[in-house]
């Protein structure tokens, strides 16, 4: 433990080598929440949440003790946990996103953008925060009346996974 406290009480003439009984009253800190503007998805697509999107940190809890809640749920997809991709998920840890295990899926033929609104607690502390996201649409139509090659290749600078034929 680092830092300086004042002391009281010590004995007038301490003696070295004497026992002097310390006792630490904790702080619970606030914790902190991040959350990107928004989060990129392909159209009727899965993109894990990574703590780049959404991140709390807390000096006294580990990532397994901060806890989110999904207080309004997205209307165009849903939240799951990994490996159980059936079953949409209303509560996860950091640590389930630290570990990859927490995916949004948009449903196909939902708008393109919505918001989750998500808090997160330590136990003590509480903080709400909405998370934008924004479906990217990828419609590739073909008119060819032989077999050729098709190659399908992602545009530069566009989110990941938009990219699907090769």
């Amino acid at each position: 433990v680092n830092g300086t406290w004042p002391l009281a009480r010590l004995p007038p003439r301490p003696k070295c080598g004497q026992t002097v009984k310390i006792r630490i009253k904790p702080v619970n800190d606030p914790l902190v929440l991040t959350v990107s503007s928004r989060l990129f998805v392909g159209e009727g697509s899965s993109v894990n949440l990574t703590s780049t999107q959404l991140r709390a940190t807390d000096s006294d809890t580990t990532p397994a003790n901060l806890r989110f809640t999904v207080t309004e749920p997205p209307l165009i997809g849903g939240l799951f946990r990994r490996p159980d991709l059936e079953q949409a998920i209303s509560d996860f840890t950091q640590e389930d996103i630290d570990n990859g295990r927490i995916v949004f899926h948009h449903t196909l033929g939902q708008p393109l953008h919505g918001k989750i609104k998500v808090e997160v607690t330590d136990g003590s502390y509480v903080k709400t925060s909405d998370m934008i996201i924004t479906t990217q649409a990828l419609s590739i139509h073909f008119n060819t009346t032989a077999y050729q090659a098709v190659t399908v290749s992602a545009i530069e600078g566009q989110p990941a996974g938009l990219a699907i034929l090769h």
